[in-house]
């Protein structure tokens, strides 16, 4: 990323003015080959340089790359953070326990919008688009309805003829859900996310500006890093310690403009 910077200068007179122009930032890459925590090494590059590695250009994602060359792991960290809201239509926290799920919607999980949850006998979770129309599963008991409806209306029609869409509270409440869910036809159930995305120093993240896929486990909180076997962006749990990648500015090309201030 370039960043200009505009400079206003006057004497104490105010009859000269100085203007620095056209200043760009341009972002340099540092490769740090001491593995630490997501957390440890944010601090570290904070204390020594800028922040943890951003990258928002194919020409800073170059740049990214010839910096860990020398690099023998295999992922090292960068400043992509992710949190996961997991919730379900009733307000239950909980209920999933599993390491991953299947995805077909957003196959490398780097959507920022909301995306919702469904089931079914040969599938235990995958997420779809939340408007697309499906069947679905209510409760007060678990009821299959062969109607198809986006996840919305679905929600709206199980509170006004039963609950809710159908919550998940234990292994058991899985087995029921099975029980009447469809063989061939993936159903709504009441479990949705919210992802949020960003950069280290809170900026917001856009995969558009990316080359590299994302990858990403359902846990709630996640942390980037880069993966250099399969070339991708993935997220995993902060507390893993890999090495890093820190950023600093370097500052372009400018020049400066003077004129005189008649008053």
């Amino acid at each position: 990323m370039l960043k200009k910077v505009l400079l206003l200068v006057t004497n104490v007179f105010l009859t000269d003015i100085f203007i620095l122009s056209s200043c760009l930032l341009i972002r340099q890459y540092h490769y740090i080959d001491n593995p630490l925590t997501w957390t440890e090494a944010q601090t570290y590059c904070r204390q020594n340089y800028i922040d943890l590695a951003i990258i928002e250009s194919p020409e800073e994602q170059e740049k990214f790359l010839k910096s860990t060359t020398s690099s023998s792991y295999k992922a090292f960290w960068i400043g992509l953070h992710n949190e996961i809201n997991w919730k379900w239509s009733d307000g239950f926290i909980g209920g999933i326990t599993t390491d991953n799920y299947w995805t077909s919607q957003d196959q490398y999980h780097s959507r920022t919008d909301q995306i919702c949850l469904t089931t079914s006998r040969t599938n235990r979770l995958s997420d779809f688009d939340c408007g697309l129309l499906l069947t679905f599963i209510c409760y007060k008991e678990y009821i299959f309805v062969n109607e198809t409806m986006n996840w919305f209306s679905a929600q709206r029609y199980c509170r006004q003829n039963f609950t809710d869409l159908a919550t998940v509270w234990n292994n058991k409440d899985w087995e029921m859900i099975y029980s009447v869910a469809s063989d061939t036809m993936n159903s709504w159930i009441g479990l949705y996310r919210d992802s949020n995305i960003s950069w280290s120093d809170g900026n917001s993240f856009s995969p558009n500006k990316t080359g590299f896929p994302l990858l990403l486990w359902p846990n709630n909180a996640r942390c980037g890093s880069y993966y250099i076997v399969k070339e991708v962006w993935s997220f995993e749990p902060c507390t893993f310690k890999r090495p890093f990648v820190c950023y600093s500015f370097k500052p372009g090309d400018f020049k400066i403009t003077s004129f005189k201030w008649n008053s």
